[in-house]
């Protein structure tokens, strides 16, 4: 396995991945072990990209975006070995190359302003309620026990012509709703290609010399 190479690649609008062709003379189980070990250098790069984001500016990664890419099954053709770390989420392109995000549905986009485990929903939290600042932001809120009888619950069939009623100071903010999100380009990955090119150069090395059983 003399070199590997990474490139970027959009198959279709939605899914994103890196793709990580390698080259051989010879197409054995060991050389696609190793590209395969080098698509979770890739893979891990990613996500600790993705980790960065944390605490910079208003960004607030949830798990799932980190947790949605996979390393893909080795594919040969002739002395090519190919593989890829691809992510199934529409956000993953978005993050990397800016846009707008716009709901395909209902009202708002809901971003959540707590850590979530993956998989968590607006929809799947029934003791929210639908709540405005005073300078007309919307959230979904969790009140405290005494002010529950302000306002029922959100339902998750949505939250129809039912007018927010105000957020309270002990109110705890989960979602906020916005009509769009303008996302910047983070080019995380570029970057995690960049990370991860001298880490697969220093173990194709190692590769060739023998090292790798």
């Amino acid at each position: 396995m003399r070199t590997v190479a990474i490139r970027i690649e959009w198959a279709g609008d939605v899914t994103p991945g890196l793709v990580l062709a390698g080259f051989s003379k010879t197409i054995d189980e060991r050389s696609a072990q190793f590209l395969l070990q080098a698509a979770e250098i890739v893979r891990a790069a990613i996500v600790e990209q993705i980790a960065s984001w944390v605490g910079k500016g208003r960004s607030r990664p949830t798990g799932q975006l980190m947790g949605s890419w996979k390393v893909d099954a080795v594919s040969t053709k002739e002395s090519v070995f190919t593989t890829g770390v691809f992510s199934d989420i529409v956000y993953a392109r978005i993050h990397n190359e800016g846009g707008t995000i716009r709901p395909r549905s209902g009202q708002f986009l809901t971003v959540p302003l707590i850590d979530m485990p993956i998989g968590t929903t607006a929809r799947s939290m029934s003791d929210l309620v639908f709540a405005q600042s005073k300078r007309g932001s919307k959230f979904l809120v969790r009140p405290v026990l005494r002010h529950a009888a302000l306002s029922a619950p959100r339902r998750s069939k949505g939250m129809g012509n039912r007018p927010p009623r105000p957020v309270l100071k002990t109110d705890e903010l989960i979602w906020f709703l916005a009509p769009e999100v303008r996302i910047r380009a983070k080019r995380y990955l570029e970057s995690a290609s960049a990370a991860a090119d001298p880490l697969i150069a220093a173990m194709a090395e190692d590769f060739w010399s023998g090292a790798l059983a």
